[in-house]
């Protein structure tokens, strides 16, 4: 049995697909096949069940076996982990899972400066929902996230606070909000505002900013997408939303200048956070990550407090 038959067969677990599975591990599905095959000869059990009409399925000792192989693999990383934050120089492969909503707009700030001071460490990157995210930090398939927690997070989770990062107001042009001098955070509620989709946290931290929070039908009809498709709607519906700042960036110019507007006083903002398992031994990497995107080029709305 070798660790790359135990991530095979893991990756046709989680595809339910050998083609998928064989694409995901950068191999040609007959050589995952055959070392598959291979490993169930071993084992002297069928993992999965090949069928033409219903495709792939897991056989019950399947089950079984694959949730023990991936203890394996997490017990693997663990070692690699603890001997990779006894060198000098970080090294390894570290599975970074952060949400679409944050993503995008942090990522280029530290990226370039983590790879100078890191080169021997290769980061993959997932963008997901917070709670596939949670997800993978649970069985060990993601190293760590960046997220922003919701309010209950999962007890198996360790969270480091990286910043706190305000809303600002986006309206399409004419919207009544756009006459007001001074936006409060109580002006927000006199108005009907679009949230972004279910899948996202951001969309229950705009509709509580909004006074909206127990309002079934508060939000908009945005039924997926991330935020440039909230921008578009709101752009379409002639309403207006909720931004973190940093989002601001994918506006154009004009959408910035005529569309965008700050909230005074204390303006609803959401903490976006480093988060990991408590049993991730990797922590010199975190600690490193974590000060690389402190010290970067944040913007200075945003606060480290």
């Amino acid at each position: 049995m070798t660790l790359t038959q135990i991530e095979y067969a893991l990756a046709v677990a989680k595809h339910l697909s050998f083609q998928k599975a064989a694409k995901a591990c950068h191999v040609a599905q007959p050589s995952l096949s055959t070392q598959l095959k291979k490993l169930e000869d071993q084992l002297g059990v069928t993992l999965f069940q090949r069928s033409t009409n219903t495709g792939v399925s897991i056989t019950e000792v399947g089950r079984q076996a694959i949730e023990q192989m991936q203890i394996i693999l997490n017990e693997i990383k663990k070692l690699e982990g603890i001997c990779s934050d006894h060198h000098d120089a970080l090294a390894g492969t570290v599975k970074l899972g952060i949400v679409p909503t944050i993503g995008p707009y942090l990522v280029p700030l530290f990226w370039s400066k983590f790879r100078q001071l890191h080169p021997g460490v290769q980061i993959e990157f997932f963008e997901e929902p917070t709670k596939q995210l949670l997800d993978g930090l649970k069985t060990g398939r993601l190293d760590v996230g960046i997220i922003s927690p919701p309010k209950e997070a999962p007890d198996f989770i360790v969270e480091k606070v990286i910043y706190y990062e305000p809303f600002v107001v986006y309206a399409s042009n004419g919207h009544p909000i756009l006459d007001l001098k001074d936006i409060k955070s109580p002006d927000l509620a006199k108005y009907d505002v679009i949230a972004i989709d279910e899948n996202h946290c951001m969309r229950e931290q705009v509709l509580a900013a909004c006074g909206k929070a127990n309002d079934p039908n508060a939000g908009g009809g945005l039924k997926s997408g991330g935020l440039n498709a909230l921008i578009s709607l709101v752009d379409a519906e002639r309403g207006f939303t909720l931004l973190p700042i940093l989002a601001a960036s994918i506006l154009s110019d004009q959408q910035r200048q005529n569309g965008i507007r700050a909230i005074s006083a204390k303006p609803p903002s959401r903490k976006v956070s480093l988060v990991y398992n408590r049993n991730q031994v990797r922590r010199k990497f975190i600690e490193e990550l974590f000060r690389c995107i402190r010290e970067s080029d944040l913007p200075k709305s945003v606060s480290l407090i």
